[in-house]
């Protein structure tokens, strides 16, 4: 919840600058599988230029294909493996 209120705040701080900010949500439900079904639609079919994921599990499922895919992928997990030679991955989490 405290993440979609994030990103939709950010997207409409965009829009008052002029800037055209489109915000796609998912539900991973926490399942890793679920996540790379929601990644690959929104990679694939949405286009998106990045992907935002919270908790471990689907954070660690997608962020190979998002790098694959050269785009950015911000989580928010105390994981820190998925930044190990993944130049598009940033991690917001504060241990």
């Amino acid at each position: 919840v405290q993440s979609r209120a994030g990103a939709a705040l950010a997207a409409s701080e965009l829009r008052k600058e002029g800037k055209e900010v489109r915000l796609i949500l998912g539900d991973h439900q926490l399942d890793p599988k679920t996540a790379i079904s929601e990644a690959q639609k929104m990679l694939y079919v949405d286009k998106v230029q990045a992907v935002m994921s919270d908790f471990t599990p689907p954070s660690v499922a997608i962020a190979s294909l998002v790098n694959k895919e050269k785009r950015l992928h911000f989580y928010v997990a105390p994981v820190s493996s998925i930044l190990k030679d993944n130049p598009y991955s940033f991690r917001n989490f504060l241990d």
